[in-house]
């Protein structure tokens, strides 16, 4: 019999370091926030027509994403992630974040300086009996006040 402790074990585990990296990384950089956004996408939803969900988001820069896949889902789901019109995850346009059993987290260095302040997640199920549940999540690191006057400041020296 296969013993599942463990792998439920990492995935609570994988959900409290979200919360702590997250805290560690914006307090010691500066302002910043947790976007997260959980989604329930129905048995039999096609990559041809997904399930789509906007995420509100504030301007600054994306310090980290985490995609969490709730335990189950066994790559039978996915998504990707766009701004605009542009897919941003994963980078390659064909691609899509695949669902397992480990959660997907990793720096990023995206500026959203433009409106509207809005990422638009895609996701798939190809089961055709249970739904399934994922979790999206975004460091964004503000700009404060005190830098836009030094970028102003500096535009102004150079020009």
């Amino acid at each position: 019999m296969l013993d599942l402790t463990g792998l439920r074990q990492q995935a609570s585990v994988s959900y409290t370091h979200t919360e702590w990296y997250s805290k560690s990384i914006l307090e010691s950089e500066g302002q910043g926030m947790l976007f997260t956004k959980s989604v329930t996408i129905p048995a039999n939803t096609t990559k041809a027509n997904p399930l789509v969900a906007s995420i509100p988001i504030c301007e600054g820069v994306v310090k980290h994403v985490w995609v969490r896949w709730r335990w189950g889902s066994g790559n039978l789901c996915g998504c990707r992630i766009f701004y605009e019109s542009f897919q941003i995850w994963p980078i390659s346009l064909t691609q899509w974040f695949v669902s397992n059993v480990q959660d997907m987290d990793f720096d990023e260095s995206f500026e959203m300086d433009g409106v509207p302040h809005v990422f638009r997640l895609e996701a798939y199920n190809e089961d055709d009996t249970f739904p399934h549940n994922l979790t999206v999540s975004f460091a964004i690191l503000r700009p404060t006040k005190a830098s836009g006057l030094t970028d102003f400041l500096q535009y102004l020296a150079e020009h």
